[in-house]
């Protein structure tokens, strides 16, 4: 019976952690036990300190069932544990190797090559896992602290409430499903639901059938994660961490992800969203995405970004599979509209769609592919550059087919519609006056309901003037003009 006290049991622990102590240069106090043979064991006041007397682990209460220990090699298995009110800190040194790493180490010698149960490797089995009201930190050395953001050098979780299933920790390594998890990260984020299949190790942090909501944000992936080679990586979270995504559907606002990465605010968008991405911040990939602002404005694409987070000077490689839309849609972009709040297309142009392909600078465009509307359709292969004052320079070749002049001008009685192809080097001002050189073959134009064929056009055009030569070769017109009217 004197097994079974809480006083006595405590001492027996307070002896064996003793000895861990000088094994591992740790600090270790058990402030309550309770321990019935072969069933149960509840702890109190559990404190565990790394190498550097810094903090390592503490427990307010953890209450476990047991399903057997096998002490020569370190196994143990739990069939339920509950923690409430823990606090887990992992620290990385200069090299990435976490304090706990070491700690494990000292008691079983270094071993983190694979997965498997063998002797020489701490395991740690939990059926069952319940964790409420416990804080999670893992820092990288000489991290600064971040003004805003997630600070991924300094992920400090808090009131983490969890319940998960299947847990296994060998040595550092982590692994377990996640049944519904939820927290608030230090830098104001909180994270309602995340669900899915986790596993964490030196070379990354992966969650199959994942599932997040956090504010208005939710994504649902067949998988995430973040890949990397050492937690050091983490500090350098843009250039060397990547991701991994292939996502089922998700909603996904700017304002949400502003708050992991602060310069995606500027974007202001909310969208539908599925398809893969990989690689790093700083040179993102996308595969089969489809991305809608609605049900009818959407485009379907892959890209390759390079310079994020900063956006006024990325570059992108887009191949736009399918770009369709309404005008008044893109209103929803703010990132878009002028001074006015008005999208960059003209107010007659109300649908739209373009396939082809996007290459350049936000401000310094190439695009080839082609477009259609509500007036007509258009082959472009055109440059798209945009100055700091507003001025957009728009150079290349185009071919328009079946554009509807009529439309545009409001006079079906004088104007009909035309195709074309031209050449040009074109000017446009904030003030809605422009300047353009071209170079036309002019194939059909209707006018006062008659349809005037080949036709040359070559010279300066302007909103008020034209300066060149024109030349008609149609059955009842033939015409050469040269001159400025």
């Amino acid at each position: 019976m004197a097994m079974l006290s809480s006083t006595f049991q405590t001492y027996i622990t307070n002896y064996v952690a003793s000895y861990l102590e000088k094994m591992t240069n740790s600090k270790i106090e058990i402030g309550h036990i309770y321990f019935k043979p072969f069933r149960s064991i509840e702890l109190k006041e559990v404190y565990l300190s790394d190498d550097n007397q810094d903090t390592l682990i503490y427990l307010d209460r953890l209450e476990t069932a047991i399903n057997w220990i096998d002490l020569d090699n370190t196994h143990i298995w739990l069939s339920s544990v509950e923690v409430d009110s823990a606090k887990v800190y992992f620290i990385a040194d200069s090299t990435g190797e976490l304090n706990l790493t070491r700690f494990l180490d000292k008691i079983v010698g270094p071993d983190t090559t694979s997965v498997d149960t063998s002797s020489g490797e701490f395991v740690l089995g939990i059926n069952k896992l319940d964790v409420k009201k416990t804080r999670f930190r893992i820092k990288s050395y000489g991290t600064e602290p971040l003004e805003k953001g997630v600070n991924f050098e300094d992920l400090y979780l808090q009131n983490i409430s969890l319940d998960a299933s299947d847990f296994k920790l060998v040595n550092s390594d982590v692994y377990l499903d996640i049944h519904q998890l939820s927290f608030k990260e230090q830098s104001g984020l909180y994270l309602d639901t995340l669900q899915g299949n986790y596993s964490m190790d030196s070379s990354g942090i992966q969650i199959s059938d994942f599932k997040l909501v956090y504010d208005s944000t939710r994504i649902v992936a067949s998988e995430q994660g973040l890949l990397f080679n050492g937690f050091d990586k983490m500090s350098n979270f843009l250039d060397e961490v990547k991701l991994k995504s292939n996502i089922k559907e998700a909603r996904i606002r700017s304002i949400d992800l502003a708050r992991i990465v602060p310069e995606l605010a500027m974007l202001d968008f909310d969208v539908q969203m599925s398809g893969e991405i990989t690689g790093p911040v700083s040179r993102l990939k996308g595969k089969n995405l489809k991305i809608a602002l609605t049900d009818s404005t959407f485009i379907n694409t892959s890209f390759s970004i390079r310079g994020l987070p900063d956006v006024e000077n990325m570059f992108v490689m887009v191949n736009v599979h399918l770009l369709t839309g309404y005008r008044d849609d893109l209103k929803k972009l703010p990132v878009l509209l002028d001074e006015n709040n008005e999208p960059p297309l003209p107010e007659l142009i109300t649908q739209f769609s373009f396939k082809g392909d996007i290459n350049g600078f936000i401000s310094d465009l190439s695009a080839d592919g082609l477009i259609t509307s509500n007036l007509g359709s258009l082959k472009t292969n055109v440059v798209y550059r945009q100055s700091d004052d507003g001025e957009i320079e728009v150079d290349g070749a185009i071919n328009v087919f079946q554009f509807a002049i009529d439309k545009l001008t409001g006079d079906d009685q004088t104007f009909g519609k035309t195709a074309l192809s031209a050449k040009l080097n074109s000017i446009f001002l904030p003030n809605g006056k422009f300047k353009a050189n071209i170079d036309s073959d002019i194939r059909y134009f209707d006018f006062n309901q008659y349809r005037i064929k080949d036709i040359q056009i070559k010279g300066d055009l302007s909103e008020e003037s034209f300066d060149g030569d024109i030349v008609v070769r149609d059955s009842v017109l033939n015409m050469d003009f040269t001159g400025y009217f």
